[in-house]
């Protein structure tokens, strides 16, 4: 599934994800014929429209054990 050419100015992004999360992902990406990326972007569009008008959105933050 490609991305609407909209003429709206993208900038790439990186991110680490655990890779069951990854997994998870793909499989989703999978059922829907669409690359991860594409389900990525779709999920942070969803997201922000469900919180948009909030001034401060209020995300469970921990941290995980760093690697050595």
């Amino acid at each position: 599934m490609a991305r609407p050419k909209n003429g709206k100015q993208t900038k790439r992004i990186t991110a680490n994800l655990d890779a069951v999360v990854l997994a998870r992902l793909a499989e989703i990406a999978k059922k829907q014929d669409a690359s991860v990326a594409w389900v990525l972007r779709r999920a942070i569009d969803v997201y922000l429209e469900d919180h948009e008008g909030n001034s401060v959105t209020q995300l469970p933050v921990w941290r995980t054990r760093r690697r050595a």
